[in-house]
């Protein structure tokens, strides 16, 4: 039986047929640096200890809705992307830590849809947003806006 907590598998070229749905136990998932285009609700749905999720440096344009729906999240770091939406639909019924992260640095994102009842850590530089992407943002647990 494997039991693993942390995973890393960067700098490969994994398509998008990944699924670690059998990897039940699986708390830190480390993927940054290959080569996926599209995150499907599918990958992660029966990984419910994931609370650490690093998928930086790949070619990210599209997240299914309910994609991290099972997870319980601390850490969540989709910089480096080509994210043009980030929506709180990928998220329906996700929990997270207080004070957890997200860092959507260096995507290409013209809307940006989130709200948090916990208290956030949120990092969105170096996109395309404006002042009409962000009026509807609610920022009352925001700990840190970069």
């Amino acid at each position: 039986v494997l039991h693993l907590e942390n995973c890393s598998i960067t700098n490969n070229h994994l398509d998008n047929q990944i699924i670690f749905s059998s990897l039940i136990h699986l708390m830190i998932l480390n993927l940054n640096h290959n080569k996926l285009t599209t995150i499907r609700k599918k990958y992660f749905e029966k990984n419910t200890g994931i609370s650490n999720l690093y998928l930086s440096c790949n070619l990210i344009e599209f997240i299914e809705n309910d994609s991290f729906k099972s997870l319980i999240f601390s850490n969540l770091d989709l910089s480096l992307n080509r994210l043009k939406i980030f929506s709180n639909k990928y998220f329906y019924f996700s929990y997270f830590y207080a004070n957890f992260n997200i860092d959507v640095r260096y995507n290409q994102l013209l809307s940006f849809e989130f709200e948090s009842y916990e208290k956030s850590n949120l990092n969105l530089s170096n996109n395309i947003l404006n002042e009409t992407s962000l009026r509807s943002f609610n920022l009352k647990n925001i700990n840190y806006l970069n």
